[in-house]
């Protein structure tokens, strides 16, 4: 689509090719010349983005050109479907211009439930080039009218067969991003989570680098972010007095800012590496939004997190814990009592999810009215109505 506006100021004479007419005629000798001009220009415009994705940066101009040559455009409209949960993956994606949104199956399926927003430069369908059985976790659509460049995974290993060189840069890359997955797997209460969520983790995550001295958490202080340690070195101080000092990569902090925003942050901690650190990052937002359809998994690590002043909201969410509850109250002649909080929980749940739906707002209004109606009338007749005597 045009994104510039030309106005004649004096008497002029204007060729115009369609691009029907480019298409057809491109590959004739005379129209040769043009098209090449329009390739190379199409070739620059993608290695001049290549040069912020991390995948690419380490190549030299040559390289990148080469690379950039392997792309395909792709023009999306709002809508459309990029990329779709579940479907088997093949290629890589790079957003030049407009903005996407991730989503994921809500409980009910009826609705998907929006993950986080990408803008320009950001990269998604990675693991397709070094995974052949990969399959998407997240449904991609275009919230306006976007451009993208796509790397098929063949077309990738054509260019790896002629610059093995590069796989191991590129490789390398990649595998710096996926390692937050890696990393995760090790952090105690990340350890009911499902693979597929964790790569997802990645999506909201980003890494984020330190110069020495700089404060990321300061004592007494407001936090709403959770820190990975990726490299570098850490020093914690609690009343200015140096406790600690963190050097082991995998090394978690601000872990109770996932859980609201009333805690305040117990140390200070500041980068002590002369070549400063580097972090993974995710905020409260973006990680609840991940488990948003995952009560069960969220409520284990918040009852990881919260030990013994867990809730009885953390316990009816985390089926082990919801199991022994139950068992316990039909001792006590209560089990109509779990049967109604679980209700009135799921029916939260549903309302939250409904917060987060990408749909248009007048579907929203629909939906919700629908599956909330749906819900509280279930809950209504068999918990109030009639003078029910299940309470």
């Amino acid at each position: 689509s045009a994104r510039t506006e030309m106005k004649v100021q004096s008497p002029s004479c204007v060729l115009k090719l369609g691009r029907e007419t480019y298409l057809k005629y491109h590959r004739e000798t005379w129209l040769r010349p043009f098209s090449d001009y329009i390739v190379d220009s199409g070739i620059c415009v993608i290695a001049r983005c290549l040069e912020g994705v991390n995948f690419f940066s380490t190549l030299d101009e040559e390289q990148l050109l080469t690379a950039a040559s392997l792309f395909r455009a792709i023009h999306a409209r709002k809508d459309d479907v990029i990329i779709k949960e579940g479907d088997k993956g093949d290629s890589l994606l790079v957003l030049s211009n407009g903005e996407v949104v991730v989503t994921t199956k809500a409980v009910e399926g009826s609705f998907a439930v929006e993950i986080t927003r990408m803008s320009p430069g950001c990269v998604f369908g990675e693991l397709s080039l070094v995974k052949e059985d990969h399959h998407r976790l997240a449904t991609v659509i275009a919230s306006r009218d976007s451009v993208l460049f796509e790397l098929r995974r063949d077309r990738f290993a054509e260019f790896l067969e002629t610059a093995e060189h590069i796989h191991t840069k590129l490789e390398r890359a990649i595998n710096t991003q996926s390692a937050i997955v890696n990393v995760a797997k090790n952090i105690p209460f990340f350890e009911s989570v499902a693979a597929h969520k964790l790569h997802l983790l990645r999506t909201v995550s980003y890494v984020k680098r330190y110069a020495n001295g700089t404060t990321l958490l300061r004592q007494g202080g407001q936090n709403d972010t959770f820190y990975i340690l990726q490299e570098g070195e850490l020093q914690l101080f609690i009343d200015d007095v140096l406790v600690e000092t963190i050097m082991k990569k995998g090394t978690y902090f601000g872990e109770m800012s996932l859980l609201s925003n009333e805690g305040t942050a117990s140390a200070t901690i500041k980068v002590s590496s002369s070549e400063g650190a580097a972090c993974f990052e995710c905020s409260r937002k973006d990680f609840k939004a991940l488990f948003l359809t995952e009560p069960g998994v969220l409520a284990e690590i918040e009852m990881r997190l919260l030990g013994n002043k867990s809730e009885l909201r953390h316990i009816l969410s985390h089926p082990k814990s919801k199991e022994v509850f139950v068992k316990h109250c039909e001792k006590e002649y209560a089990s109509e009592n779990v049967e109604f909080w679980l209700s009135v929980k799921k029916f939260r749940s549903l309302e939250s999810q409904l917060n987060q739906a990408f749909l248009s707002k007048e579907a929203k209004a629909a939906t919700r009215k629908k599956l909330l109606e749906k819900y509280g009338k279930l809950i209504y007749e068999k918990f109030v109505a009639n003078n029910s005597n299940q309470m």
